[in-house]
């Protein structure tokens, strides 16, 4: 923007929405993973009816399609001068707002797709199932537990960046709820008279907001 854009001061985004131009990419790359897998069974002999099972696993996804979140790569325009970042920040050329419905003269944040950074996530699959026999007269208990314990999930946004870690966090970076643990209990009684009766505990491990956590690139907020 010009010196005399800046002195008149900026438009505001209306309600904090500003315009953003979206859009498919004809120069892009296929994503590559790789993942990685390690897992035990155990059926102990001194448990009857418990059948269990541990698995690390492990996901790598290199060449992301997609777009650098708006909030981060506003800040990081900002803050650092990238030449990768500004040129996806075009103001308006009347007044310098990021607001406007045309692409040779409105202001918007280029969110068109493309090859961004990488994906690492990483934890840890709990299963497990459990019969008890009751007298004949009462049925059978039935235990299925499912949990996950989230060792990681790392985001690196586009090359040469940093990386932020969205485990335990929420929000407008990290988008999806994140919790480090979380599982799920169902207990079924079979009776014997051709009814089962089910009760489940589902349980979420608490989550913070993303943008209270010390990494930086985390601080981008809302755009």
């Amino acid at each position: 923007m010009t010196a005399a854009q800046y002195a008149a001061g900026i438009p505001q985004c209306s309600a904090n929405q500003c315009s953003g131009l979206l859009g498919g990419n004809p120069n892009l790359q296929p994503e590559r993973a790789t993942s990685f897998n390690l897992g035990a069974t155990l059926t102990p002999s001194f448990l009857s009816g418990f059948s269990g099972s541990v698995d690390y696993w492990q996901i790598r996804i290199k060449n992301v399609i997609g777009a650098v979140p708006p909030g981060l790569l506003l800040q990081g325009c900002l803050s650092s001068g990238d030449p990768f970042l500004c040129a996806k920040v075009v103001r308006n050329t009347t007044n310098g707002a990021l607001v406007g419905t045309s692409i040779t003269g409105g202001g918007y944040v280029d969110q068109t797709a493309l090859n961004t950074g990488e994906v690492k996530t990483s934890g840890v699959d709990f299963q497990g199932t459990y019969s008890l026999h009751l007298r004949p007269s009462l049925g059978a208990l039935n235990f299925g537990f499912n949990g996950v314990l989230l060792l990681s999930s790392d985001t690196t946004p586009y090359p040469g960046s940093g990386s932020y870690d969205c485990t335990g966090l929420f929000g407008a970076l990290c988008q999806t709820v994140n919790p480090r643990w979380r599982h799920t209990l169902l207990m079924t009684w079979a009776t014997p008279w051709n009814v089962d009766l089910s009760a489940t505990w589902r349980y979420f491990r608490g989550v913070s907001i993303d943008n209270n956590d010390p990494n930086p690139l985390l601080h981008g907020g809302p755009w």
